[in-house]
């Protein structure tokens, strides 16, 4: 039995190596530097490479059937991979390469069915995956360096050296413990940064000068190998390999086309489930502190904050330092400020899922999110009674007690980057293999741009509206943390994603102009105060360095090939794209139907390995308009109450630890395509937005509200009955920059929009509806309309026609006084009528209000004659008897004056330009 498996083998490889090529055309590969990805395919195959070939931040990919010669006989040529290598054969087809040398020092390489015929492999600082390879007839087949490396089902013969294992030169052996990994038989040590090396169901034989030479003290896990003979591992072997048990005779190999099937040992049962480690988001855990009273110490949750001095103790420095010390976490928000469901039914889930004894255990690790993602599983997470909990501990403890000794990792949001530094951490222990599986729920992977006005402006950050936290003590608590600079868009997702998230006078700004930006450099801007909101702040250089790194080392790290990765990303809510500045404009916010709410689709989905791991995208526009569009949508901060999430996760923690999920079982709401925007037509939106000292509320028909209303409605008996908060019972989305307001609602109904003035000036209001793809399709503006304190207005929003005419009732007792339809042009004839209802609303002496009275309607004469000089004549006369002493006149204060000057100058401006 043992002959003949050898002879077939033996016949088959013979064939594979003596069959003449078809009749076509070689494709010459020349020697030098790229900077594209090298795709090497059958129909252009065979292929001659004419010298060394240098891949530079790019990946070789190879398909099934190709074959690839050196130039010459006498010559061996070099493929140097920076990036991912995938050579991708298939049993009936095999890939074939001779007398050359591969270096690859990416990620990620995986090669099956695959010859290589006096081929050198250099596999260097990532992750390695050989299945149904041959490697014969060269000098060293396998060097490895800082190298997680798989090998199964294959064989490495005839050779001078089998495996070298080579030192990274970073690891100091002596005085320091080894990490331990429990093997199936007996102990494997490892140290961390050092090569691990995994053989199973493999020969290995005939390799003259050494079978396996390291230089590094790790242990090769070489169980279940065939050696060339009964009696194990041959004589020439320097360093320690672990091999017993192994094989008696040439191994039988597994058919499977996979890209990476387990290893043989661990396919021989599957076992359900692992125990389950869930890491919360971004300000979902909450925070305390204890303080000293009269009655003793009492605990103080700073987080969900109660009012803005509680956040105000959650400051850092400007090294993002805390400056109060003692703070400690506990739990994640089930329910936040007890209004709005965050993780409590996700909670419950997993709570029954160990009642019923599908899993043992469940962790949901709270931690300190002001910290960077990278720093959580390393550092020292306080707990109440002055207790600690390290991450890394927690997920090997949590090992242990599993059924099948590994754990599953669900993260929502910044918790997918504190899973990515666990995991890092892991595999470089060698303990890669404790994590069974990680579903991604809604994560910036590459950051996300709506962090940009978080930072900038203090947008989103606000609770209630301010009532509760204000969006400038929340901008001045984010410039300060660093976990926040971690979500900021990286240089990958410039590469990515988008280029145009941040534009200045119309530029795009790429990625290092748009850093200057951000640290004041481009425009010169000093810090904003607290209030002023409007002005975008300027970010600490060295939280935009601790960030960067966060993305260094996250965005192209993998999980290694045994972990399933599944990614749930969030589509169809209108989501920050882009914001634009310009001199003489506000921010402008650009938005895309291709997100959550919070983070676009390409950073969530952006966790791509070449392990066949898949994404998920969750519906959410079309759930919250089946539902109705209530103010319990599913948004980015709530998607994991989700049904169809919860649903599709239980499925997941459900499976054997070898499974994830057919394609047929997705819950509803849920595909393994994005969805296409036209397909929902239903779906549209229109945005309100207004620009200047104006309050703006929307009522649709049912009766629902949403913008600010007194706090003690909704907390009835609060003491504080001047505070206001965000009511939002229609489902919209609203951003609120200084005093800039932008509030999206869905466009299937007809809205009552209410503005009151809460200051003297101009003001715009602008009216965009948007389709299913959040292009726009409609836009009316009325523009530069006076306002004061005392100023309401309101028009009517019809979804089948934009343009209702706006009453304005500019003195506030009740009667409307001017009627405007919406104009993109400063209307002057509008600001005169104003002018008259002002002045007579500042019940001024008699006097002076029938001199100024009658200057207007002087002016009115003479637009409708069409003098212009007259009419700037008379303005500049009414500019200077407002601008003297007579405005001191009771009643006629300092607000009152610079009112009806501006108004007076803005028009006179207009006219000189006609």
């Amino acid at each position: 039995m043992i002959k003949k498996t050898i002879k077939h083998l033996s016949i088959l490889f013979l064939l594979l190596l003596l069959m003449p090529s078809l009749a076509r055309a070689e494709t010459r590969i020349p020697a030098g530097n790229m900077y594209e990805d090298l795709h090497l395919t059958k129909d252009k195959s065979p292929y001659v490479v004419e010298g060394d070939v240098n891949l530079y931040h790019s990946n070789l990919t190879i398909d099934p059937g190709v074959i690839v010669n050196g130039a010459s006989i006498y010559s061996r040529w070099r493929i140097q991979v920076e990036n991912n290598l995938l050579i991708d054969g298939r049993k009936d087809d095999p890939v074939k390469l001779t007398k050359g040398v591969i270096l690859s020092v990416g990620k990620e390489k995986v090669i099956k069915y695959a010859i290589l015929d006096g081929i050198d492999l250099n596999l260097s600082r990532g992750t390695s995956t050989l299945s149904n390879v041959k490697i014969t007839n060269t000098y060293s087949a396998i060097s490895t360096r800082g190298e997680k490396l798989y090998i199964h089902d294959s064989e490495i013969s005839n050779n001078k050296f089998g495996i070298t294992v080579n030192w990274t030169g970073n690891t100091p052996y002596s005085g320091i413990t080894p990490y331990l990994n429990v093997g199936s038989a007996d102990i494997v040590i490892n140290y961390p940064g050092e090569s691990i090396i995994k053989i199973r169901n493999s020969a290995i034989f005939n390799n003259r000068e050494k079978t396996i030479n390291t230089y590094v003290p790790n242990t090769i896990d070489a169980r279940e190998n065939w050696w060339g003979s009964i009696d194990g591992l041959p004589s020439n072997i320097n360093g320690m390999v672990k091999a017993d048990p192994w094989l008696t005779e040439y191994p039988v190999f597994q058919d499977d086309d996979t890209i990476y099937p387990p290893l043989i040992s661990e396919k021989k049962e599957e076992i359900c489930c692992s125990n389950v480690l869930f890491l919360p988001g971004f300000q979902a855990s909450r925070l305390y502190i204890k303080e000293s009273t009269i009655l003793g110490n009492k605990e103080n949750r700073l987080w969900e904050p109660n009012t803005n001095n509680d956040v105000i103790k959650l400051y850092g420095d400007q090294y993002g330092s805390p400056i109060v010390s003692g703070t400690y976490t506990s739990d994640i928000i089930d329910t936040a400020l007890g209004v709005k469901n965050i993780y409590k039914n996700f909670i419950a889930i997993m709570n029954g899922m160990v009642a019923e004894n599908k899993i043992n255990r469940w962790i949901p690790f709270a931690y300190d999110w002001r910290n960077l993602a990278t720093s959580v599983p390393v550092g020292k997470i306080r707990y109440p009674n002055n207790t600690e909990k390290e991450l890394v501990k927690e997920l090997k403890a949590l090992s242990l007690d599993s059924k099948t000794g590994k754990v599953t990792i669900i993260a929502h949001s910044n918790g997918g980057l504190v899973a990515k530094a666990l995991g890092s951490i892991l595999d470089n222990e060698g303990k890669g293999d404790l994590i069974d599986k990680v579903v991604f729920v809604a994560v910036p992977q590459l950051g996300t741009p709506q962090t940009l006005l978080g930072l900038l402006h203090g947008d989103g950050q606000e609770i209630l509206g301010g009532a509760i936290l204000s969006s400038g003590i929340a901008r001045k608590f984010g410039l300060n943390m660093d976990g926040a600079y971690g979500l900021l868009p990286s240089r990958n997702y410039f590469d990515k994603v988008s280029s145009s998230t941040l534009s200045v006078n119309g530029v795009n700004l790429w990625y290092d102009e748009y850093i200057r930006y951000l640290m004041g450099k481009t425009d010169g801007r000093i810090q904003p105060t607290e209030n002023d909101t409007k002005t975008p702040a300027v970010l600490r250089w060295n939280g935009i360095d601790k960030g960067e790194y966060v993305h260094r080392v996250l965005d192209n790290w993998n999980f290694p090939a045994i972990t399933k990765v599944l990614s749930i990303v969030g589509w169809g809510m209108p989501t920050t794209q882009a914001v634009s500045y310009s001199t003489t404009t506000s921010p402008v916010i650009t938005k895309t139907i291709d997100g959550d709410g919070t983070v676009v689709s390409g950073s969530a989905g952006g966790y791509k390995s070449i392990y066949g791991d898949k994404t998920v995208y969750l519906n959410q526009g079309l759930i919250n308009n089946d539902a109705g569009w209530t103010k319990t949508d599913i948004l980015h901060s709530n998607i994991m109450e989700s049904q169809s999430v919860r649903e599709l996760i239980s499925n997941i923690i459900s499976t054997s630890t070898l499974s994830l999920v057919n394609d047929e079982t997705l819950p509803k709401y849920m595909s393994y395509t994005k969805p296409k925007a036209e397909a929902y037509p239903q779906i549209s939106w229109m945005t309100v937005s207004v620009h200047s000292p104006v309050d703006l509320s929307i009522s649709n028909s049912s009766g629902e509200h949403m913008g600010l209303v007194p706090l003690k409605e909704a907390i009835p008996g609060h003491e504080d009955s001047d505070l206001m908060y965000m009511n939002n019972d229609i489902g919209g989305q609203y951003n609120i920059i200084g005093d800039e307001k932008y509030f999206t609602v869905p466009a299937d109904d007809t809205y009552d929009i209410a503005l009151e003035g809460t200051g003297d000036g101009t003001f715009t209001l602008q009216i965009q509806k948007f389709d299913s793809n959040f292009n726009q399709i409609d836009e009316v503006i009325y523009t530069d309309l006076p306002v004061t304190p005392l100023m309401l207005a309101n028009t009517t929003l019809n979804p089948l026609a934009v343009g209702s005419p706006l009453d304005i009732d500019a003195d506030g007792n009740g009667t409307i006084d001017i009627q405007i339809k919406p104009s993109k042009e400063f209307d002057p004839y509008l600001h005169i009528e104003s002018m008259k209802v002002i002045v007579k609303s500042l019940r001024l002496k008699s006097q002076l209000e029938n001199n100024l009275l009658k200057r207007i309607e002087k002016i009115e004469k003479d637009m409708e004659k069409g003098k212009a000089d007259k009419i700037i004549k008379n303005l500049k006369k009414m500019d200077t008897k407002v601008n003297g002493e007579h405005w001191m006149i009771k009643d006629m204060n300092e607000n009152s004056k610079e009112l009806l000057l501006k108004m007076v100058e803005d028009t006179i401006v207009l006219f000189e330009k006609q």
